[in-house]
């Protein structure tokens, strides 16, 4: 196998694909691996997320995430995930904001 050698400065981008599936190959990242992958498929299935999303999802409830930040509302659709979408938290501050004096919009 061949090595990396990373620049001294500067930004380096990484195709996640690339790295995914390198990394699936190899023991012990493929056991680690194989119950999010298989969670992420039934994630989908239940779910109708898209295949990134449902791993996503996966990664969060299979490590326990105590809040998963998105700025997409379909992941509400699963179980057990805690979904904060942006969006709409930065609706509800401006909702605040604009609000008369002493009153909450909420």
């Amino acid at each position: 196998m061949g090595s990396l050698t990373l620049p001294e400065a500067g930004l380096v981008y990484l195709d996640a694909n690339g790295f995914i599936y390198s990394v699936e190959r190899i023991e012990p990242y493929r056991t680690l691996l194989s119950p999010i992958w298989e969670q992420a498929a039934q994630l989908r299935a239940a779910t109708g997320l898209k295949t990134p999303d449902a791993v996503h999802a996966a990664t969060a409830l299979v490590v326990g995430a105590s809040l998963f930040v998105t700025n997409d509302p379909a992941f509400r659709r699963v179980d057990n995930l805690p979904v904060t979408v942006l969006s709409e938290l930065m609706e509800g501050k401006e909702a605040e904001a604009s609000a008369p004096d002493g009153e909450n919009s909420s």
